[in-house]
């Protein structure tokens, strides 16, 4: 049985190792892309700039471009916001979705009106109550 367990470990050491040269390589490649693809953004921004400069005096490109950066920079951030305005709302509705189910499910305990089941929703409606507060705070 011996032979078998370390057999499987080592099987296992294998496919962890792959694992990881795997991600190792995937985060190289995706590091190598950024940096081509940086080095791409500043030359495009740099022939804009000499085209403009071709059309206009250079003092005038370089503010356009410049204006046109920060236009494009004012975007991505209200689009940001936007979304994290949209998210916050989702786990708002989430969060007031599962305290309606916990309410609900607290009512329809103690529905039938029995002393042992009255007790039983009053001792889980505390410790609920308590944990929503804790989380309110």
């Amino acid at each position: 049985m011996s032979p078998l367990v370390s057999l499987l470990m080592s099987l296992s050491g294998n496919a962890v190792g792959g694992a990881v040269s795997r991600g190792t390589k995937s985060i190289a490649h995706i590091v190598i892309a950024g940096v081509w693809l940086l080095t791409a953004y500043f030359v495009g921004v740099a022939a804009f700039a000499v085209y403009l400069a071709e059309h206009m005096s250079l003092w005038i490109a370089l503010a356009v471009l410049a204006g046109s950066l920060v236009v494009a920079a004012g975007a991505a951030l209200l689009i940001g916001s936007w979304r994290s305005k949209a998210e916050e709302a989702r786990a708002k509705q989430l969060a007031a979705t599962a305290q309606d189910a916990t309410l609900k499910a607290l009512t329809d305990l103690g529905a039938d009106g029995s002393p042992r089941s009255l007790l039983v929703a009053a001792v889980v409606g505390l410790v609920a109550g308590s944990l929503l507060d804790a989380k309110r705070r």
